[in-house]
């Protein structure tokens, strides 16, 4: 009897460590994942590039002349070579993550403070 307890807590104290490395996999792999603008902006910068960030609301009044001012720095023959526009939605829940990163960065003064 001493023996299939044994093996049985044996058991039951791997699975319990097994669940807890599986939740914290899955927290450092949803932590690793961008979305396809803020991947964009990383590789931008991963190039050598200057990254114009714009965060704007598509429904804004605003939205049109936003992207017809991002579309003329694009064009701009002057900068296109070594910089790059993004345009984010902060309702865009895949882009969430990483708006809610630069927020920290800008509300603790920076990375380099």
């Amino acid at each position: 009897m001493k023996k299939i307890s044994l093996a049985i807590g044996l058991v039951a104290a791997f699975a319990a460590v097994q669940g807890v490395a599986a939740a914290a996999e899955t927290n450092a792999t949803d932590e690793a994942m961008v979305g396809p603008k803020a991947a964009t902006c990383l590789k931008a910068l991963q190039e050598g590039k200057v990254v114009l960030l714009c965060v704007q609301n598509s429904g804004s009044k605003n939205a049109e002349a936003t992207l017809k001012t991002v579309a003329a720095f694009k064009d701009d023959q002057r900068i296109s070579g070594f910089a790059e526009s993004v345009v984010i939605d902060p309702a865009d829940q895949a882009e969430s993550g990483f708006l809610g990163k630069l927020r920290e960065e800008m509300t603790d003064g920076g990375a380099g403070s």
